[in-house]
């Protein structure tokens, strides 16, 4: 009797499940060539691979439209906005939108980084498709991920869109790939000129200092080129802790 190993195998081979390019355009959520807008895949890997046979959410799920991918990942924060905030935040908002340059927010835990960040991530889908937020965890995970399985696909990406938010930059430990590719992002970004909007706990001096404590990161030439005022608004976000 043939194992069971063996009718995978040749099933996979008549019908592969590689994931493919998404188009370049806006992906809604019946539009992606890949999923086709289930918003989940079985990669074409070997069955030694951990995820073989598991689903894995589709690579449009970050380009799919702002408001969707807030509800379904950042679900919080789905309806932040400009008139959450006061008069003096409502106006560093629009002006980061209309000039097109760089943020770097940092303050405390819980004084509403990240509400101000999925604010500015909605208010620049209304401009632009061309928009991506990752929180830094989930970015880490999959350079890592990308490092397993030679997926180039997210830093193209974050090499390219128009406009990159991260946020909570600095948490978890950077391995020497995962710094070195991370340098690698903010570095094709500033050379294109591109806009990335970033938060984080830490000062410019202190995530550079907190950076340089992974496995021969280069937390400095990270820091310099993400706060270089030129194209750079640096900004301590004051306000007090919702959380408590």
């Amino acid at each position: 009797m043939e194992h069971i190993s063996e009718i995978l195998k040749r099933a996979l081979r008549r019908n592969p499940l590689q994931l493919e390019h998404p188009s370049s355009g806006p992906v809604s959520e019946s539009s992606c060539p890949v999923c086709g807008g289930i918003e989940w895949v079985y990669l074409n890997v070997s069955m030694e691979h951990p995820d073989f046979g598991k689903p894995v959410p589709c690579r449009c799920i970050p380009t799919m439209p702002g408001q969707r991918y807030l509800e379904l990942y950042w679900p919080k924060f789905a309806k932040a906005q400009c008139e959450d905030f006061g008069a003096a935040k409502q106006q560093m908002l629009r002006e980061i939108i209309l000039t097109e340059r760089s943020l770097y927010l940092w303050g405390l835990n819980g004084h509403g980084k990240t509400h101000f960040l999925c604010a500015l991530f909605r208010e620049l889908c209304k401009e632009s498709h061309d928009v991506i937020l990752w929180g830094a965890m989930e970015l880490i995970d999959k350079i890592k991920e990308q490092m397993a399985w030679e997926y180039q696909e997210i830093l193209e990406r974050c090499f390219t869109v128009k406009h990159l938010c991260i946020d909570d930059l600095g948490r978890g430990y950077l391995t020497a790939y995962v710094g070195d590719r991370l340098l690698r992002i903010v570095e094709e970004r500033y050379h294109r000129n591109l806009p990335t909007y970033v938060t984080t706990n830490f000062s410019p001096p202190e995530l550079a200092e907190h950076l340089n404590k992974g496995d021969n990161v280069d937390g400095n030439a990270i820091v310099s080129r993400l706060t270089d005022k030129r194209i750079c608004r640096v900004v301590e976000y004051l306000d007090h802790d919702w959380r408590a």
